[in-house]
C-alpha cells in the first residue's frame, strides 16, 4: 500500500484488490444494515450515508483485477482505519473472525497498522 498527499488535502491510496476486498468487508460488519447512525459515528467518524458511499468504492476496488490508485479524503481515511480497528475487536475469538469476514484478525491488523505508518511518514 502506498498514500500520498495531494495538494487537494487528498490523499491518493494505491490498494491491491485484497486490500480493498477487507476494507469492505471490515466497514460493512461495522456500519452494516441496520446500525443506527449514531452508532456508526460514534465508531467510524462518519455519518451513515458517507460509510454507504465508500463501502461502494472499496466494493469496486475489491472487483478489479490489479493494483490501482484511489482517491480518498481524510474523512474516509479514518472511516477506514476505524473499520479496520473496530473489526478485530468484534468477535472473542480469532476463529469467529476469521469465519465472519474470510480474513485473519493478524492480516486486518497489519494493514491498519500500515494506513497508520503510512499516514505519519507522509
Amino acid at each position: 500500500m502506498r498514500i500520498e498527499k495531494q495538494g487537494d488535502g487528498r490523499f491518493s491510496v494505491t490498494l491491491g484488490p485484497a486490500q480493498a476486498s477487507v476494507m469492505d468487508e471490515c466497514l460493512r460488519l461495522v456500519a452494516g444494515t441496520g446500525a443506527r447512525d449514531e452508532v456508526v459515528r460514534f465508531t467510524l467518524g462518519s455519518p451513515s450515508e458517507e460509510v454507504a458511499a465508500l463501502t461502494e468504492e472499496t466494493r469496486r476496488a475489491s472487483q478489479a483485477n490489479h493494483r490501482a490508485d484511489y482517491v480518498f479524503t481524510l474523512g474516509q481515511l479514518h472511516a477506514i482505519y476505524a473499520g479496520l480497528t473496530s473489526a478485530v475487536t468484534e468477535f472473542v475469538s480469532d476463529e469467529d473472525f476469521h469465519q465472519r469476514t474470510g480474513w485473519y484478525r493478524e492480516n486486518v491488523t497489519a494493514l491498519a497498522r500500515e494506513i497508520s505508518r503510512s499516514m505519519r511518514d507522509l
